[in-house]
């Protein structure tokens, strides 16, 4: 209980890290044809090459999310071993 009270901070960036990995795969595995068929209709209106735009738009965006993610499980792993 003594580690948890004191490593609260780490191990908390862990699991925001850990979620928005998570996060990161579902959207890029499961939801990507919804996402990006519907920026393409809502964000672009549909314009000639809106669905390549669209797809280059959401890649950007999840490359955000993973990077950030794995920002955030390499440093709370650092900080949980040397600490």
């Amino acid at each position: 209980m003594n580690y948890l009270i004191t490593y609260w901070q780490p191990i908390s960036g862990l699991i925001i890290g850990l979620f928005m990995l998570t996060l990161y795969y579902y959207l890029q595995i499961r939801k990507k044809k919804q996402i990006v068929s519907w920026i393409a209709k809502y964000i672009f209106r549909s314009q000639f090459m809106s669905e390549k735009s669209a797809e280059s738009l959401f890649n950007v965006i999840t490359s955000f999310l993973f990077m950030a993610g794995g920002i955030w499980v390499v440093v709370a792993i650092y900080y949980l071993t040397n600490g």
